[in-house]
């Protein structure tokens, strides 16, 4: 009994720090996402909320993101990093988007608790990912929201996956060049694949140019976005496929 109470005293202290720390971490994405157009209402907001805990519990057992990121504020970070989509480019209600290698959830669960009605399918080929975006998605009480444990060129090859979407995206996924080719036979013509991408972007979109034929696609905008309050800069592309490779 005594054990059981000395135990007790250490655990209280962390767990109701971290709980203040996370609502902290909540007042700053709501503050920033509604100075964004992105406003949350506190249902989102718990969703969130489930999510950075989910995501930090099963990260102690799995490893699913960086060592640099496995805490409140850096989850809060990738939250705030996928949604800088929704500030860059305008998503009907209900169009249908494929993100590929969803890895954790950035940026499909962001964007989903952000904007209910769009419909996404996520590929991703590591099994223990997988079934963490499985079981969160069923916790967030998701409709619409696919998840496969496949690679992008495997499920790519099935008729009923090839230019069908309106939007794909992808975030640490590999170079542009890469990217187009991962992404593009899953568009319609006319669809537009979004690219979460760093620095290198130009020297990307340079090595893009000279690898696939110019009439495939059209870059369409691109921007940088500067996250000043948590000290991130991101560079977002969109690309329009033009013609099927």
């Amino acid at each position: 009994m005594v054990h059981t109470e000395r135990a007790n005293l250490k655990i209280r202290p962390y767990v109701k720090w971290g709980q203040e720390r996370l609502h902290v971490k909540l007042e700053t994405l709501e503050i920033i996402s509604s100075k964004w157009g992105i406003p949350l209402s506190s249902k989102q907001i718990d969703k969130f909320s489930l999510f950075i805990q989910h995501l930090l519990s099963w990260n102690r057992r799995f490893n699913l993101i960086s060592k640099n990121d496995s805490n409140i504020s850096g989850i809060t970070k990738h939250i705030l990093d996928s949604l800088t989509l929704l500030r860059f480019i305008s998503l009907p209600q209900n169009a249908e988007i494929m993100d590929i290698g969803s890895g954790a959830g950035f940026p499909a669960i962001p964007l989903k608790i952000a904007r209910e009605g769009l419909d996404f399918n996520l590929v991703e080929s590591t099994h223990k990912k997988f079934l963490f975006l499985k079981d969160i998605a069923r916790k967030l009480d998701f409709s619409n929201f696919l998840i496969f444990n496949q690679r992008a060129e495997e499920l790519s090859r099935r008729d009923e996956f090839r230019n069908k979407y309106d939007f794909a995206t992808a975030k640490a996924l590999t170079d542009l060049t890469g990217m187009v080719k991962a992404c593009f036979p899953f568009l319609e013509t006319g669809g537009i694949l979004i690219c979460y991408k760093g620095e290198r972007l130009e020297q990307e979109l340079k090595e893009l140019k000279q690898e696939v034929r110019r009439e495939i696609f059209e870059v369409i905008k691109k921007e940088s976005i500067v996250i000043t309050e948590i000290g991130l800069k991101r560079s977002l592309i969109a690309i329009q496929k033009k013609l099927d490779f």
